[in-house]
């Protein structure tokens, strides 16, 4: 009996040392500076959907190591997804830049408004610990109402990052995502003024 108990007394502490040295989880954030609210709003709504790779559907912080291999952090998170990271972001970029009544997201279009259709592909850290670069990857179609594909292109950044850390990272892909919506952005904006002529 007394074997038993030292046994379980034993089995505890070792369970109460494994927990006490798991990692804490540490939830990583980008930073985009907003832009004023414009004076003048355009009149018509756009929707925005976003579709994604599915572990880009989660919010765990991916990296490559190689071509051919992909993990997955377990104690480092995004705020939230990737995509939901994207379509937020340009749902402010948009609301900001005042070409529409209304910027949504959503899951499908509702009939008589604009599109825009998002396929992201990548929002990762690639290359080696001397080498390391954040990824971001994505498709996008601008449709108008009746149908007509206004603008379609895929927005390819690679950033140089300060070191391997999650925080870099984060910086990178923060500077990589506020220059592709303000790319998207002009792009957008040309395609509604070209639209009529």
């Amino acid at each position: 009996m007394n074997k038993l108990l030292c046994g379980l007394i034993l089995l505890t502490a070792l369970s109460i040392a494994a927990c006490s040295s798991m990692p804490a989880t540490k939830i990583y954030t980008l930073n985009i500076p907003a832009e004023e609210q414009p004076k003048v709003q355009g009149d018509a709504t756009v929707v925005i959907t976003v579709d994604a790779e599915r572990y880009l559907q989660q919010p765990y912080i991916a990296y490559r190591n190689s071509p051919y291999e992909l993990e997955i952090s377990k104690y480092s998170k995004w705020a939230s997804a990737p995509g939901r990271i994207l379509g937020n972001e340009l749902q402010a970029v948009l609301s900001s830049a005042g070409l529409f009544k209304d910027v949504k997201l959503a899951r499908v279009r509702h009939k008589g408004n604009y599109l825009i259709k998002i396929d992201l592909k990548n929002f990762e850290r690639s290359g080696d610990k001397n080498s390391p670069v954040g990824v971001l990857v994505f498709d996008i179609g601008f449709i108008s109402p009746d149908g007509k594909e206004l603008f379609s292109t895929t927005v390819s950044k690679k950033e140089k990052l300060g070191s391997s850390s999650f925080s870099a990272l984060a910086e990178g892909l923060s500077r990589s995502l506020g220059q592709s919506l303000a790319e998207v952005k002009e792009d957008i904006a040309d395609a509604l003024r070209n639209e009529g002529k």
